[in-house]
């Protein structure tokens, strides 16, 4: 059964234009190796939230996309080079007010990013924003991403970003929301976390590396789990989905050698944004939220990567 898993998933990779089994040999070392990686992840089961991680210690917040040090620089920053952009971001919270997003993830990293920036510059503007990113988690917490995701690969993709915003509002307005609303959104994060690795859905959504689903599915796990990482309570489903997230992750940097090294991805240049973006995500939490130095220098993908984004057009 195995043996024909691979064969099934050499000829898939062909048909999609990834290898071709009848070219030279090169191009048929390329597809086995390639399917050999996915094989691994898709036979013989994985450990479900067991195993070691990248993770041993967190930074202190705020930590996600924030390495110690540099929230303090970018909010002093945000009166000098990136006042242009900060003001633009800021108006457009202001216009929006408590109304609806068509992006509800962008809605409340907005929200809470510049509530941040505002309410310790002393920024009257700083109380309002807090109240638009209370409303909008108070959406948020009436329904959780897998219920309203039930297709496993719309919720790693899409449901992924609701994990992520959430997250982000958790440790960027971490002294600013109430004992009980931190509570709330940590439970709603263990929860949706308990129920990813309890029900399996990266595997169940594509274990392939060279797809969009595992890449974003990973970042939501991860930057999940950084943010309860140091929440009491809530630390074991933090463990338990970093090392859930772990294979998936190993496997997408061993697949860079066959679809990353010029920077590009195998699903194209429009999937392959969506991919590139969430490796990209994963990596910059786990170096500024957990200090992983290796974060980006594991592969050779993310140098090739602004090299792919600045020369192709």
């Amino acid at each position: 059964m195995a043996i024909w898993h691979f064969f099934r998933l050499g000829r898939g990779l062909e048909r999609h234009g990834l290898c071709d089994l009848g070219r030279h040999m090169t191009s048929r070392r390329w597809c086995i190796s390639a399917a050999a990686v996915v094989l691994a992840l898709t036979t013989g089961g994985l450990p479900q939230g067991q195993g070691p991680t990248l993770v041993d210690h967190v930074n202190p917040r705020p930590r996600l996309l924030f390495a110690p040090g540099e929230y303090d620089r970018f909010a002093g920053e945000t009166t000098g080079v990136r006042r242009s952009a900060f003001d633009r971001l800021a108006a457009e919270v202001a216009e929006r007010g408590a109304g609806s997003w068509n992006e509800r993830d962008l809605q409340l990293e907005s929200q809470a990013l510049t509530a941040r920036v505002l309410l310790e510059r002393g920024d009257g503007r700083g109380q309002t924003f807090l109240g638009y990113a209370r409303r909008t988690v108070g959406r948020f917490l009436g329904r959780h991403a897998y219920v309203q995701f039930t297709d496993s690969h719309e919720l790693v993709t899409e449901g992924a970003r609701w994990v992520q915003a959430m997250a982000l509002a958790h440790d960027w307005l971490y002294p600013y929301w109430t004992a009980d609303e931190r509570a709330a959104i940590e439970q709603w994060l263990a929860t949706e976390l308990t129920h990813w690795v309890d029900t399996n859905r990266l595997r169940r959504a594509s274990a392939s590396p060279f797809r969009n689903d595992s890449a974003r599915g990973v970042s939501a796990l991860v930057i999940g789990a950084l943010t309860l990482y140091d929440v009491p309570a809530q630390s074991g489903i933090a463990q338990r989905a970093l090392a859930y997230a772990e294979p998936y992750h190993a496997a997408i940097l061993a697949a860079h050698t066959y679809a990353g090294l010029g920077g590009g991805m195998a699903e194209g240049t429009f999937y392959g944004n969506f991919t590139a973006f969430a490796q990209t995500l994963t990596a910059e939490a786990l170096y500024t939220g957990a200090g992983v130095q290796g974060a980006y220098t594991r592969s050779p993908f993310y140098a090739a990567r602004l090299r792919y984004a600045t020369h192709a057009s």
